[in-house]
C-alpha cells in the first residue's frame, strides 16, 4: 500500500517472491511518511538509519508488503537502492527527482496452506 506518493512505476522486470514491485516518490521526508505508516497501519517494526527507512506489515518474519524508502539527498542510500533494485526504471526516477524520497513497495507472495 503506497501513500502520499507522487508518482508511481511499476518495475520493469519480475522478481521471484513478490506478487507486485512498484517503485515511487513522494514529497514527504522520512520522519513525516514513518509517522503516516505507523497511524494508518499500525507498523513500529522498522528501521530507520543513514537516509534509509524499511517498513514490514504486519512483520518482517511474514510480510504481505514492505516498503523500502530512501531521501534523494542521501546520496550513499540512494545508490544502495539502485544497487539493490537494478532497475533502469529506478535509475530514471532518481535523476528526475530532486528533493523528497524515493521508494519501492513490495508486495509479497503468500504461501498457500
Amino acid at each position: 500500500m503506497i501513500i502520499h506518493s507522487n508518482i508511481q512505476k511499476a518495475l520493469e522486470f519480475e522478481w521471484n517472491g513478490f506478487e507486485e514491485i512498484t517503485l515511487f516518490t513522494s514529497s514527504k521526508n522520512l520522519n513525516e511518511l514513518k509517522l503516516i505508516y505507523q497511524k494508518e497501519f499500525n507498523i513500529y517494526n522498522q528501521t530507520n538509519e543513514n537516509g534509509k527507512l524499511e517498513l514490514y506489515y504486519p512483520n518482517e518474519e511474514n510480510p504481505v508488503f514492505s516498503l523500502l524508502v530512501v531521501e534523494v539527498k542521501e546520496s550513499e542510500a540512494v545508490e544502495e537502492l539502485q544497487t539493490y533494485i537494478g532497475s533502469t526504471v529506478l535509475d530514471d526516477l532518481v535523476t528526475k527527482t530532486y528533493d523528497g524520497l524515493i521508494g519501492v513497495y513490495f508486495k509479497h507472495q503468500q504461501s498457500k496452506h
